[in-house]
């Protein structure tokens, strides 16, 4: 899922939704349409072909339609099923998913030589930004429940000049509560980053699993290590930023958070679709927040872990790669008006404007932001797990 990423059970999948990210950054195979004439695909006997009202066919690593069908959250519309009037199925949807994707990685702030964690990456919308951000001095950590997505992970490393950007290691992880980072050092990462890939029950739900698997997170952190949690597009049951700042407070970071405004032109609320025979339901705008761990955190006594810290075998010639810049207009515009709107979800993909079930944009992707398809921003319906719509 785009992410879906990996934190995601298979309980929650309904409900997973793509973020625009992902979307804006999967190479439309002819003008931006999404479509395909009578070309071949890389589907298999039994998988997906493009037809209308069915999930989108995979050709040269994108997602296709056959005809006149266009391709939203993994699904294909066209004819009888027509997408909702909304603006995650609109061009205005597609032009934001960079916007968002770059205030995301903003936020991240990652700086040449760190070490950071992109959890739940899906097919690795993100990751060549944050490798170039890191420089060839640093080092990019991809977990991801999918393994489908491990060697679209993998690939992500060709995606750089030689010499220009930080090594990106994929890891599968077996279930929504491991990390995967068994052998990463206490107090060795920089930076964490939950882009549509971890779900935080509502209040009145228990959550003490969710808290020990933050507090993990919160060890292998530097002090003022930070996390960037981002949530394309909220469904009913996802809980609001301050709920999730709680649990992570819970979990031993500092209280409060960072707000990080979505890019003004993201409506309060949207049409979705989870499928093309679904009904359309509204989901509201998702959010951006930074989280730290304390700057007086004492590191525990060391393990016989590996330290994360990038090793001789990065390449050592500065590259002058610049940190992910987060856009300014992304930060300080005013919200739109809400809208009617809905996002159609797919299953393994990151977008980055879509809400936060689904993860980048490969099937069944839902409107978020890592189309992980993970679009920048996603609907956020995932569960405790990341399964990866940048």
């Amino acid at each position: 899922m785009g992410r879906l990423h990996a934190l995601v059970p298979a309980t929650a999948l309904a409900v997973v939704l793509p973020s625009a990210a992902a979307i804006a950054q999967t190479p439309p195979p002819a003008a931006g349409t999404g479509r395909r004439e009578a070309a071949p695909t890389d589907a298999r006997p039994g998988e997906p072909t493009g037809d209308p009202g069915q999930r989108c066919a995979r050709h040269d690593g994108n997602l296709v339609c056959n005809g006149s069908a266009q391709c939203h959250f993994g699904w294909c519309y066209g004819g009888s099923y027509e997408p909702p009037k909304s603006f995650l199925y609109s061009k205005d949807f597609e032009r934001n998913g960079a916007r968002i994707v770059d205030t995301v990685l903003g936020a991240l702030a990652l700086r040449p030589g760190e070490v950071t964690v992109d959890v739940g990456a899906g097919e690795g919308w993100y990751l060549p930004k944050m490798a170039r951000a890191v420089g060839p001095k640093g080092r990019v950590i991809a977990t991801e429940l999918l393994s489908a997505h491990i060697p679209r992970i993998e690939a992500r490393n060709g995606e750089s000049p030689q010499g220009t950007a930080g090594r990106i290691e994929a890891r599968r992880v077996d279930d929504n509560f491991q990390t995967g980072l068994d052998d990463v050092a206490e107090g060795s990462l920089d930076a964490v980053s939950f882009i549509n890939s971890f779900f935080i029950p509502p209040d009145g739900t228990p959550h003490d699993e969710h808290v020990e698997y933050l507090k993990k997170f919160r060890r292998m952190l530097k002090p003022c290590g930070r996390v960037v949690f981002h949530r394309g597009w909220r469904l009913g049951g996802d809980p609001p930023a301050e709920f999730v700042a709680g649990v992570f407070e819970e979990a031993g970071f500092e209280k409060g958070y960072k707000d990080v405004p979505l890019p003004g032109a993201v409506p309060e609320r949207a049409l979705w679709k989870e499928r093309p025979d679904a009904e359309a339901r509204l989901v509201g705008r998702g959010y951006i927040m930074v989280l730290r761990k304390s700057c007086d955190a004492q590191p525990a006594a060391t393990t016989g872990a590996q330290p994360a810290a990038a090793t001789d075998s990065q390449p050592a010639a500065a590259t002058g790669a610049q940190p992910a810049a987060a856009t300014a207009a992304a930060t300080g515009a005013q919200p739109a008006a809400a809208t009617a709107a809905t996002t159609a979800a797919t299953t393994d993909s990151r977008p980055a404007a879509q809400p936060a079930a689904a993860t980048a944009a490969t099937t069944g992707v839902q409107p978020g932001a890592k189309p992980d398809s993970r679009p920048a921003a996603q609907p956020a319906a995932a569960t405790a797990a990341t399964t990866g719509a940048q």
